[in-house]
């Protein structure tokens, strides 16, 4: 499947008449399947196809720890997965690209990352990829998500470089997918907050050195990314015009 994101300078004659089409599309009765016979709602669906969907402006980046509009949000979530996700009924958290158990008291978490999780290259996401989204958030100068992660122990020491790693963070020894999140203090909405930004470390990761101060705010691949874990995979951004997506077949 291939997506596209138009920007609205060039889908505002075409939103009325995409709209009738998608509606009518979505009320034809049964059609042909591809022995001949009649399929029907209850069918599963098929590969292939295209979706064109207008949105009210441009996105501004494709990094998720440098989001700070709608659009940009919308297609960045569509590239990089989350380890949880929110009920889309009750809200409360459920596992996603990880397992989670917490410890009694409400302070620590216990994550495994699932082990058919990939990046699009075929590198395994592991504990060390949602260590870089941590680290980028607080090299970054541009971030706004900085107030997510403080109830991280040891986030803010190292914002200030009193620290060259996050403590409240452990990697398993024997499993590099399982690692531990410690919170300085209890936080009702700190679980949802501080496990949503998650990148690969083997291309994000020059961009956090003790030396590197804040590139990881002008990476090239902030506009232009390369490897994904999401349900699509970016193929071109015409800024001003549109983002084209297109499936991964991976997820």
């Amino acid at each position: 499947m291939e997506g596209h994101l138009r920007d609205p300078r060039t889908l505002r004659r075409a939103v009325a008449l995409l709209g009738t089409f998608a509606i009518l599309a979505a009320a034809c009765g049964p059609t042909t399947g591809p022995t001949g016979g009649q399929t029907g709602p209850a069918d599963q669906p098929q590969k292939g196809g295209r979706v064109i969907e207008g949105s009210f402006s441009d996105i501004r980046t494709l990094q998720p720890i440098l989001v700070a509009d709608t659009p940009s949000s919308y297609v960045s979530g569509m590239l990089y997965d989350g380890l949880i996700t929110a009920d889309a009924k009750s809200g409360e958290p459920k596992p996603n690209m990880a397992t989670f158990t917490a410890a009694p008291g409400g302070k620590s978490f216990t994550f495994e990352i699932k082990n058919n999780v990939n990046w699009t290259d075929g590198k395994p996401v592991v504990a060390d990829d949602y260590i870089t989204g941590v680290k980028a958030v607080a090299k970054s100068k541009k971030t706004v998500r900085k107030s997510l992660m403080n109830g991280i122990a040891g986030f803010q020491d190292y914002v200030d470089g009193k620290s060259d790693t996050i403590a409240g963070i452990k990697v398993d020894a024997a499993n590099p997918k399982k690692f531990t999140v410690e919170l300085s203090a209890i936080r009702c909405d700190g679980l949802l907050d501080f496990t949503s930004y998650t990148l690969p470390a083997h291309v994000f990761g020059k961009y956090l050195t003790a030396t590197s101060a804040d590139a990881i705010d002008t990476a090239p691949e902030n506009d232009n990314p390369t490897v994904f874990n999401g349900p699509f995979k970016f193929k071109e951004w015409r800024k001003g015009d549109q983002v084209i997506l297109t499936r991964n077949d991976s997820y």
